[in-house]
């Protein structure tokens, strides 16, 4: 009887054991497991646009954000933020199962790429001694503009406008050729562009200077002509030195000082040559 009562002890222990282990968690039982991320987040965006990133899993996780820029912030379990500045963004996530008590890592970078603002239309090249320079700047959407080349009797006035209302002016008193450059920063797309030019500062009537190097030509033909007859004759050094400063003034002078020199140095040679002969 004792013994048939131990059996039966023994029956009913095991029969109760069975539920225990037919619902035993499997953590429980020594294994794990991480859940599954089942969405990705988008890997690229613009400067000052909203990005943003909800993570889904496979099972209900216990989420946190580990590595972020300054720019973005978690709130409940979307990481979002607008970056402010260009470059490669790294993040880090890391989800526990409730159930499984393991984790997943998820890594990714963002590539944050801007833009730089066109310049519409091109600078003004010509003015003339004395006279006003101005030129107004327009570009294609809000920017930040700065003259950062021009000579010294050149500025920028900023009329307060986004993409309009930058104008450079100036008055010159010198001929010569000026280097200007002007820089343009996008609001939004944060890349820069640049605008260039070489301002030429000349007479009024320097645009028609064709006309001018027609009539020199014709000018220096007649001087060699002359020049041919002045072997024979040393008056006619100094038909060729008068044709040679009437040509040079002509074709020149409304373009450079400069210039102008150098073309009368034929003339003048011809001069004392007339003199010369002439002794």
């Amino acid at each position: 009887m004792i013994r048939s009562q131990r059996i039966l002890i023994v029956l009913i222990v095991m029969a109760m054991l069975v539920p225990c282990l037919i619902v035993l968690p499997k953590n429980v039982k020594g294994e794990y497991w991480g859940p599954t991320y089942t969405n990705s987040p988008t890997l690229t965006s613009k400067p000052n646009v909203s990005w943003s990133y909800t993570p889904t899993w496979n099972e209900s996780v216990n989420f946190t954000l580990v590595t972020k820029p300054g720019w973005a912030s978690l709130a409940g379990s979307t990481i979002s933020g607008i970056p402010n500045v260009l470059g490669v963004f790294s993040f880090r996530t890391n989800a526990t199962s409730t159930n499984g008590a393991g984790y997943k890592n998820l890594y990714w970078n963002v590539t944050v790429t801007g833009w730089a603002p066109t310049f519409v239309g091109t600078l003004l090249t010509s003015c003339a001694p004395g006279g006003l320079y101005s030129d107004p700047i327009y570009l294609n959407e809000s920017a930040t503009v700065t003259l950062i080349v021009c000579p010294s009797w050149m500025s920028m006035t900023n009329n307060g406008t986004s993409s309009s209302g930058w104008t450079i002016q100036g008055v010159p008193t010198n001929y010569g050729a000026y280097q200007i450059s002007v820089k343009a920063v996008s609001a939004n797309g944060l890349k820069t562009s640049y605008s260039n030019a070489t301002v030429w500062v000349v007479m009024p009537n320097a645009n028609v200077s064709a006309n001018g190097y027609i009539l020199a030509a014709l000018v220096a033909g007649f001087a060699i002509f002359f020049t041919t007859l002045g072997y024979r004759d040393g008056r006619m050094w100094f038909v060729a030195a008068f044709l040679w400063i009437v040509g040079g003034l002509v074709a020149f002078f409304p373009i450079s000082p400069i210039l102008t020199v150098i073309s009368l140095i034929p003339g003048v040679y011809y001069f004392f040559m007339g003199t010369f002969e002439s002794w």
